[in-house]
């Protein structure tokens, strides 16, 4: 459609409890001019996390869509429960203690 910018690729993320490592995933994903850019979307399905990481990645990481499951859905359902809401051509699926390297989806 004209005018609507669709994503090359969506990057989703699965997290529980992993506030640490989301913090060094995201930092990663963004530093990295591809991720940063309308080429991509970020999905973090937050799969009943008690630990505040949902609220503080979407505070820190606004361009981050933040999605939450009440329970934990486990690591599958939780993937596919994120990837339906993707709009990239692409999807990348990884772990969030996952940093990586500038240029890794180009």
């Amino acid at each position: 459609m004209p005018g609507i910018n669709v994503p090359t690729a969506s990057i989703v993320l699965v997290n529980y409890n992993g506030w640490a490592d989301l913090q060094r995933c995201l930092a990663s994903l963004l530093a990295d001019p591809f991720c940063a850019g309308e080429q991509c979307e970020i999905l973090l399905l937050d799969n009943g996390s008690q630990d505040g990481s949902a609220e503080w990645a979407a505070a820190a990481f606004p361009s981050v869509q933040v999605l939450r499951s009440a329970a934990n859905l486990g690591f599958g359902a939780g993937n596919n429960l994120a990837a339906g809401h993707a709009r990239g051509e692409y999807l990348a699926f990884l772990n969030p203690d996952t940093e990586v390297e500038p240029g890794w989806l180009e």
